[in-house]
Formats: structure tokens, sequence, C-alpha cells
């Protein structure tokens, strides 16, 4: 999806920001938050503190932004049943999360430092039952899901 010029993506930080923070907002308030263990300046637990601090209009107009990404997502992606993509080291996980379209991760192995690995099925809205079947056609025919690095097994 190239959207680069048309979809602010600097603007969903505020979505990210204040959703999360309603969602902890307990928390903050009982000042348990300031049990979490890391409390330098760009913690999670100073984040959910900066959430009570969105304005509501800067909120509202990157939602409107929210709603030209969900678009084009649907624009992208209506013709297919999945879409297979990294799991990392690109904008799927913001668009996904911003625009609910449902995915999964599969492993895919181990990298040379023995870390895991994966690739991420995206499927259309409403529609989890296709990323889930290939999932499980993928985990029977390989063995990644059976790989644990050293240290995580039983």
């Amino acid at each position: 999806m190239n959207c680069r010029d048309d979809v602010p993506f600097n603007s969903f930080d505020i979505i990210l920001r204040a959703e999360a923070g309603a969602f902890f907002d307990n928390l903050v308030l009982s000042a348990d938050v300031d049990k979490m263990v890391e409390q330098d300046q760009r913690s999670r637990a100073n984040s959910l503190r900066q959430a009570r601090f969105i304005p509501a209009v800067e909120y509202l107009q990157a939602n409107r932004h929210r709603e030209v990404l969900i678009e084009k997502m649907y624009e992208l992606i209506k013709e297919y049943d999945v879409i297979i993509s990294p799991s990392f080291g690109n904008r799927q996980l913001v668009i996904t999360n911003l625009t609910g379209h449902p995915v999964i991760a599969i492993p895919t192995g181990l990298d040379t430092d023995k870390h895991p690995t994966s690739i991420t099925l995206i499927g259309n809205l409403y529609d989890e039952a296709s990323i889930l079947l290939l999932a499980k056609a993928f985990q029977e025919q390989t063995e990644f899901d059976e790989m644990h690095p050293e240290g995580y097994t039983d």
C-alpha cells in the first residue's frame, strides 16, 4: 500500500496513545503506573500518563485520517482472501491495528541468532477464518511451530 503522501502516519501515534491511555486509565488514576519497572522519558508508563493530555480535537482529526486508511486498506485487500506480509520492518502492524483487519503471525523458524522469525497473514474485515485456515495448513506442513529458542522449552 503506497500511501506515504496522502496518509499521515505520524498522526496515528495520537490514536494509539489515546486508546492505550483509555484502556489503562484505572492504572494511571490509581497511581499503580508508578510501580511499572521502566519510568524513563520514553517508557510505556509515561506514555500512559501523557495520554490524559491529548486534546479531543487532535484525536478526532487523527481519526479522520484513520478513516482514509481504512478505505485504502479495503481497496487493497478486497480482491484477496489473505495477504502475506513480513511481521516486522514495515507498517503492517500499525495499519492493521488501526483498520481492524484480522492478522495472525505464524512461526517460520529461527534466525542466525536463534531468535524466532515469523510471517503475518492479513485477512479481510470479519474474515478470521481464511487466515486461521491458512495458518493451520502451514503449520501442519512445517515444523516451525515446534522450534523454540534455547531456554524456552519445558
